[in-house]
């Protein structure tokens, strides 16, 4: 069944190649692991049950589902079969079934934490085959998102694991400016994954007031850096998408947009936190931003220009000992404030507009991936379940998430 999908001429966005590449492995293998074996019917049937509305196999799909799960458990406490590409295939293939099935929740985010252990224990080395290989790249956006979704870092993101990343790729990827762009861009949210970690980290600090400045610039030195590298990478993904990507960039584009989003949420709820204190003198330098000497808000508007990353930047300093001579405590607090203001202001507007993008991409990308845009769609719902639960400052994760069930109420009206 499986190879005769693989081989049929269905409509775009509804071909089974839309769950990875991987598959095309998968054929050779049937027969030689049960819990492989399981897993391919089941996601074969419920995927043929997805092309036939009005089909009343749903009941035999979730039978399927549930003995597919039962032999991957029996296979993964086999310390043979455990940490084998067969077995890991199993897990990646069921992975899917929620997102097919339309039936995600936590449990899948869950699942998708169990395939990143399994790769995380077979090792950079277990990566060396073209399936290995392949799978790894199939779950790789997968795990980088869910560490973005949980504020933890990624192994990913560690050096032992650069080597297998950049060197499997499809056969077709060197003409392919999409694959290429979004390996690139799941670096980068694994990157964004660990800031975020340390941002989370450095709030607990400030709120117990044990933070430090050396701590302070490094992270937004960090936060500068990788903030300006996804622009130029956005940039780049916009004019690909003119030139030919199409729908395929709504995934890439969204995907930078969230994780600038993240980006500058934890940089708004830090400095939220930190308040217009004195701190601001030392802190503001690291995003190239001086206090001035006592002016209006017009004047010192005037002054502040984008940086790299789109942060606020002034044009002008004033010498410490300048200030120290001709302000008082009350001026320096009044420009602690006024700095203070205005880059929680400028961050405001480029978090709205992160969001609004993600939004605009997100119902283009309906029309023309479904299976995609389910799974875009579940973890932004996550990303703003998380976010809130943890406490976010900013209102942008429960106004998504307020937009995300009015979009799923019109659809189960549709």
């Amino acid at each position: 069944m499986l190879i005769w999908l693989l081989e049929e001429d269905l409509e775009s966005g509804t071909k089974i190649h839309t769950l990875g590449p991987y598959l095309l492995h998968v054929p050779s293998r049937i027969g030689h692991n049960k819990a492989l074996d399981d897993a391919t019917d089941c996601i074969c049937s419920t995927y043929l049950s997805l092309l036939q509305p009005g089909s009343r196999r749903s009941q035999l799909d979730r039978r399927k589902y549930v003995l597919a799960l039962q032999s991957l458990r029996q296979c993964l406490m086999d310390e043979k079969q455990a940490l084998s590409s067969n077995v890991l295939a199993a897990a990646v293939l069921l992975s899917w079934y929620e997102i097919l099935a339309e039936n995600l929740d936590n449990g899948w985010l869950e699942h998708i934490r169990g395939c990143a252990k399994l790769i995380q224990a077979r090792g950079p080395s277990r990566c060396g085959s073209a399936f290995g290989g392949a799978l790894l790249d199939a779950e790789e956006s997968f795990i980088s998102v869910e560490a973005l979704i949980s504020c933890n870092p990624s192994f990913l993101d560690t050096p032992a694991w650069q080597t297998p990343l950049g060197k499997h790729r499809n056969a077709h990827d060197d003409n392919d400016s999409y694959l290429a762009s979004l390996k690139a861009s799941n670096r980068r949210v694994g990157k964004v994954a660990t800031i975020c970690f340390n941002f989370s980290r450095l709030i607990q600090c400030v709120r117990q007031e044990t933070h430090t400045l050396s701590d302070i610039h490094a992270i937004l030195d960090r936060y500068d850096i990788l903030r300006g590298e996804i622009q130029d990478h956005l940039a780049q993904i916009n004019l690909d998408s003119s030139n030919g990507m199409k729908g395929l960039g709504c995934i890439l584009i969204s995907k930078h947009f969230l994780a600038l989003l993240k980006l500058d949420a934890h940089l708004f709820d830090f400095l939220y936190l930190l308040g217009p204190t004195p701190l601001l003198e030392d802190v503001y330098p690291s995003l190239q931003i001086a206090s001035t000497c006592t002016k209006n808000k017009d004047e010192l508007s005037n002054q502040i220009k984008p940086s790299q990353s789109g942060v606020l930047l002034s044009t002008g300093t004033v010498s410490s000992a300048k200030r120290s001579n001709t302000n008082s405590s009350k001026d320096l607090h009044f420009r602690n404030v006024l700095s203070h203001s205005i880059i929680l202001d400028q961050l405001h507007t480029t978090i709205s507009h992160s969001a609004t993008a993600i939004r605009e991409n997100t119902l283009l990308f309906k029309k023309m991936n479904p299976f995609g845009a389910r799974r875009m769609t579940f973890f932004l719902h996550m990303f703003c379940q998380e976010s809130v639960k943890r406490g976010s400052i900013h209102t942008v994760w429960k106004e998504m998430g307020a937009w995300l069930e009015s979009l799923n109420r019109e659809e189960s009206l549709a």
